[in-house]
């Protein structure tokens, strides 16, 4: 019998939100970075920047449509500056 909370829950829970379009995309977010930054190190800085940025987007109630493109578009503006 399933129980509120069980492991399913949690993983399902997990993967709601921009923390978990983050978690599911990471590898493509980065291979998308690298395309704009020439040190790996930048690449993993500007990884954390995005996802810093759209956890405090998300914090804030900011509604977004689209989780997956908000991240890419915050992880382009970053490494672009």
């Amino acid at each position: 019998e399933k129980k509120p909370g069980d492991q399913a829950d949690k993983r399902a829970g997990a993967r709601r939100g921009l923390s978990g379009v983050f978690l599911q995309h990471q590898s493509s977010l980065k291979r998308f970075i690298a395309r704009f930054v020439s040190r790996p190190q930048d690449v993993e800085d500007v990884t954390q920047e995005a996802y810093l940025r759209a956890f405090d987007a998300e914090r804030s109630g900011e509604h977004v449509r689209s989780p997956k493109a908000f991240l890419f578009r915050i992880a382009k503006n970053v490494a672009l500056n």
